[in-house]
């Protein structure tokens, strides 16, 4: 996902793919963009989403970017991961958790060093 210096969220489009670490020689799609000061990226695993509550189903990517969507502009990353961290645990609501939940945030300054 990506966040703007706005507080826009949006999907970027990727292509689905292996995951990475299956394969010693497994091949995987790359994707380029120039990011602009003050957007950040979200990666996560498959446990972001597919977090589930017995009584709510999955936690889903709609839920999450309704999340980002209320983060201030141009939150810090651990602030962002802290909040999706947080929202899970929420939804779940103790409910037990079988997939892992990795979450990396990146936000880009624009400084060129």
């Amino acid at each position: 996902m990506l966040t703007g210096p706005d507080g826009r969220c949006e999907i970027m489009p990727l292509t689905p793919g292996k995951p990475l670490g299956i394969r010693k020689q497994g091949g995987f799609e790359t994707c380029r963009r120039q990011m602009q000061k003050g957007e950040g990226i979200l990666v996560f695993t498959d446990g972001v989403t597919e977090a589930e509550s017995k009584t709510k189903g999955f936690y889903g990517e709609a839920r999450l970017l309704s999340l980002l969507h209320g983060l201030p502009a141009r939150a810090d990353a651990d602030v962002c991961v802290g909040k999706v961290l947080e929202g899970i645990k929420e939804f779940c609501a103790g409910d037990p958790q079988y997939d892992d939940i990795a979450i990396v945030c990146v936000r880009y300054n624009g400084n060129s060093e």
